[in-house]
């Protein structure tokens, strides 16, 4: 139990502690994202306006026992003298199998 209470303390942030390794939920006062910020959109901006795309993804490589591998895209744009930031949300979300390692 010493080392998990090492542990914490080298987090050094009490909600970040609550939220990634505990995965409870935080009040919404306390998001970092107030779900006022969030629109809706039915197409993307121009093309002329596009910056760069970036993508994460989640690998979960366990086959049937495993978590779902996930992958979510931000593209991003300059418009009207802001940054805009468009979520590609559930591009991929399945249980997936590794072949080899990534890094050998």
């Amino acid at each position: 139990m010493e080392t998990v209470e090492n542990f914490k303390r080298s987090i050094g942030n009490e909600l970040t502690w609550q939220r990634d390794y505990l995965l409870r939920a935080i009040p919404g006062d306390l998001q970092v994202i107030d779900p006022k910020w969030i629109h809706h959109y039915d197409k993307l901006p121009k093309n002329n306006h596009y910056l760069l795309t970036i993508t994460g993804i989640d690998l979960a490589c366990g086959g049937e026992n495993s978590d779902f591998t996930a992958m979510v895209s931000i593209k991003i744009y300059h418009e009207d003298d802001k940054i805009c930031f468009m979520f590609c949300l559930r591009l991929l979300m399945k249980r997936c199998t590794c072949q080899r390692p990534l890094i050998d």
